[in-house]
This record gives C-alpha cells, structure tokens and sequence, in this order.
C-alpha cells in the first residue's frame, strides 16, 4: 500500500518475518514501513508507531534527536494516538496484501 505522509509517497509492507527482534521498520532513506504479520491489534499499534517514526523523519524532527530520545516520544504518543484515531486505514492495510 502506498500512502502520503508530509507529502511524500511510503510504502507500507506487511512481512512474514523481521530482521532482529523489531516487528517493525522505518526505512526512512526509501520512504518504506514494514511491519511483521502477528495479531490485528499488535500489527496495528506497530504500525502507528512506524507511522509517528515517519512523520518525525519527515518534519525534520529526527535531525534533532538521538535514537534512544526519538524512541521514547514515539513510544509515548503511540498509545495515545491509538485510542482516538479511527482504524479504517489500518483495516485496510492489515486485510490487503
């Protein structure tokens, strides 16, 4: 699937395995997420945390942060976010390929 985020076009990839213990990337250089099949609701929160890491690469934000500092705000709004956003694009890209 492929979605604008700050105007610029990612492309979301739900993959049957990661490389390490993440169950989701940011390719911020190719404008990519993937996120590993598990449960609905588990590939959905890590979705919108790949999603907060995108945003922040986009606005710049991640110019001014250490990794362990980024990680933590989005660790911090991912929760938040995810009981008041609406989850149809989520629906979406977790039921289609």
């Amino acid at each position: 699937m492929i979605i604008r985020i700050g105007g610029q076009r990612w492309t979301i990839e739900r993959v049957d395995e990661l490389d390490g213990k993440a169950e989701g990337e940011c390719r911020r250089l190719s404008n990519q997420i993937r996120v590993q099949k598990t449960n609905h609701d588990h590939e959905r929160d890590t979705l919108l945390h790949e999603l907060i890491h995108a945003a922040l690469a986009v606005t710049g934000v991640t110019n001014d942060l250490d990794d362990k500092e980024e990680e933590r705000i989005v660790r911090a709004i991912t929760p938040v976010l995810n009981d008041i956003l609406d989850w149809k694009i989520a629906k979406h890209v977790m039921v289609h390929k």
